[in-house]
């Protein structure tokens, strides 16, 4: 049954909504950065997303208009963000200048910007705003994107352009996963015109765009274990905290998928380890870093800082284990991945908005109110911004911390949850 155009005028018109709302977001996305009229347009944009996403489509076997008309809004929205100077982050400054020191062959991973200016006085890049004496954190698949990047274009516009891109076929894959399951089309408004991903992936140009399209590929690939092994890798080896994942390839065929996982995991990780002495950065955010974290937090205000973080590491493995084992005789491996993303995001000392972005697609497979009212939230954290753009002096306050990680337990601790009941009903 192809779709008509009737069925799709109610989405239509909150996609014209929603371009508008992102065209005020562009405008709130500039200097002098004021706080509240961002959260407003931010607030209208995620209420049109969620009715979006709850709004059922009807049941079909294939659509054009869909699965390429929901990439195509996916990716517009996301490019009326991009921009040359993005406002909410600096990451994109990082992943020109680690694409530079690729093409100079120099390993990131091993010299911080300081060092390698004198290495290379030739160089005429600027220097990243943050974290110049810092070596880079981002593993091999993410150095490869950076230097691709840096070729085409050397400024943050082009990662932009990457991530929406990107975006676009993750939305692709989710359709086509949703179908497969037989599963509500609609869910995946939640993902294509969530507002948080639209700012981070079109303004932000964030490179976790990249690792969301390996973690989708690998559920995608659920029947085909070494594929799906690989993809997954992929996903580690744009970031390395999402190797936390990995207890999803235990089910089916698990030996291939493990396999496939750690070959290319440990060679990915391996290529650049060997031409480095140390991972000085990644150990200095290990040790050091620390912005919007709940449980970490919390122990801070008892503990000393190496303390507080061997407490967050228990409680995360503790927590993880523990779900693993309440899910054992589940089959979706995206259920567990969700359980793992809700400890870690709690648990991590360092959670900035756009780490979020991991859990979007995976509630889009299985839609729950709380973790999807934390990916809304997790939007307070830029209160922090206005003062530090006029300033320059870094003062976090409290209230975001409650705002983004109290009222998802508390909705979560509800045993009665009747949208959780309407989606299950629904699925």
């Amino acid at each position: 049954m192809l779709l008509k155009t009737d069925d799709l005028k109610t989405h239509f018109f909150l996609g014209m909504a929603l371009l508008a709302l992102t065209l005020v977001m562009r405008t709130a996305l500039s200097c002098p950065f004021s706080f509240l009229p961002f959260l407003g347009a931010f607030t209208l944009m995620g209420w049109t997303a969620i009715y979006a996403a709850i709004r059922p489509l009807p049941t079909l076997n294939s659509s054009r208009l869909l699965f390429w008309g929901i990439p195509l809004s996916a990716f517009l929205l996301r490019m009326l963000l991009v921009t040359p100077t993005p406002l909410l982050s600096n990451d994109a400054y990082r992943y020109i200048w680690d694409g530079a020191l690729i093409w100079n062959g120099l390993n990131p991973l091993s010299l911080s910007p300081l060092e390698a200016v004198a290495q290379l006085p030739h160089l005429n890049i600027p220097l990243p705003p943050n974290h110049q004496n810092i070596p880079s954190l981002y593993p091999l698949i993410s150095q490869v994107y950076f230097a691709l990047g840096f070729l085409l274009h050397p400024s943050p516009l082009i990662f932009g352009i990457f991530a929406s891109l990107l975006d676009a076929f993750t939305t692709f894959l989710l359709l086509s996963l949703l179908q497969e399951r037989k599963q509500p089309l609609n869910w995946v408004f939640l993902f294509a015109w969530h507002p948080l991903s639209i700012i981070e992936s079109g303004h932000g140009g964030h490179v976790e765009a990249l690792g969301l399209f390996f973690l989708v590929l690998c559920l995608r690939f659920a029947t085909r274990p070494i594929l799906s092994g690989l993809s997954l890798a992929g996903a580690a080896l744009v970031k390395l905290w999402p190797v936390i994942l990995c207890p999803i390839l235990w089910s089916g065929k698990r030996l291939p998928r493990i396999l496939a996982f750690g070959i290319l995991f440990s060679l990915g990780f391996l290529a650049l380890w060997n031409r480095s002495q140390h991972f000085s950065g990644l150990l200095t955010y290990l040790e050091t870093w620390e912005f919007h974290g709940a449980v970490f937090s919390l122990a801070r205000e008892i503990f000393s800082n190496e303390v507080s973080r061997w407490l967050c590491l228990s409680a995360f493995l503790i927590a993880t284990f523990w779900i693993l084992w309440r899910q054992m005789d589940l089959t979706s491996p995206s259920q567990k991945a969700i359980s793992i993303l809700v400890v870690f995001l709690y648990c991590a000392p360092t959670i900035h908005p756009w780490y979020v972005l991991w859990l979007i697609p995976l509630l889009v497979l299985h839609p729950s109110l709380p973790w999807i009212y934390l990916t809304f939230a997790m939007v307070s954290a830029y209160a922090v911004l206005p003062a530090f753009l006029e300033s320059q002096v870094w003062i976090e306050p409290s209230w975001p911390k409650w705002v983004t990680y109290l009222p998802p337990l508390i909705l979560w601790g509800i045993r009665k949850r009747p949208f959780d009941r309407r989606v299950k009903k629904v699925t």
